[in-house]
């Protein structure tokens, strides 16, 4: 009895080595496989992957193309309208602002403005004379409308589009 336990027990280790044997001979002869047929299961195995993909058709690509495109002009016409905006509020209230009394004169004696940084107006009375008029009586003018060139109504806009025109 004893010995058909100890027969038992031999078989069982010799059938575990075996076993142990042929998963190491297994493992030695796959990564024996030279690149080249390991290459190719590759291949095969991304060929079976790709062909369980769902690929959408061409107006499919053409419909989600356009949408992309369009909402990435969308984005950047947005992003851009903020930065100018910002960029703005920013040059209005800057403390580095010049203002019109230091600004360059043109030979009329016009100060030369850069609108990009618009200049504090301080002390200047280009607008004063017809600010205060308004104040004062609610129009820019008691004189009667009249489509005359020569007549004082027709010169006193002309005056006053001047004045906004060239800033005199």
């Amino acid at each position: 009895m004893a010995t058909e336990k100890t027969k038992k027990s031999t078989e069982s280790k010799n059938k575990k080595e075996i076993k142990k044997d042929t998963k190491k001979s297994n493992k030695s002869s796959e990564s024996k496989k030279s690149a080249w047929v390991r290459f190719r299961i590759f291949c095969h195995g991304v060929k079976s992957e790709i062909s369980k993909v769902h690929w959408p058709s061409k107006e499919d690509m053409v419909r989600y193309s356009i949408a992309t495109i369009v909402f990435i002009i969308f984005c950047s016409l947005f992003f851009y309208l903020i930065e100018v905006i910002f960029a703005l509020i920013q040059s209005l209230i800057s403390s580095s602002r010049p203002h019109i009394k230091d600004l360059p004169r043109d030979s009329e004696g016009r100060a030369i403005i850069d609108l990009t940084n618009p200049p504090i107006f301080e002390d200047a009375d280009y607008f004063r004379q017809s600010a205060l008029y308004f104040l004062e009586n609610n129009c820019y003018t008691k004189l009667k409308p009249n489509s005359n060139p020569n007549s004082e109504y027709r010169k006193f806009w002309d005056r006053e589009i001047d004045r906004c025109y060239n800033g005199m």
